[in-house]
């Protein structure tokens, strides 16, 4: 699943909570975190494939 505009929107708009407690918002960083290295890895392995 390619990183859209829509999937951005829905990244930042998850950083404009700051109604949640400090532990909430430690899940969400770690959560946000596996998100984007899952993401980037599977960039990287895609764009790897296509020149290959």
């Amino acid at each position: 699943m390619p990183i859209t505009k829509s999937f951005w929107d829905w990244w930042i708009s998850q950083g404009m909570d700051h109604i949640k407690s400090d532990r909430e918002r430690i899940e969400d960083k770690r959560v946000k975190t596996a998100l984007l290295v899952a993401y980037t890895k599977a960039i990287k392995e895609a764009s790897t494939d296509t020149k290959s």
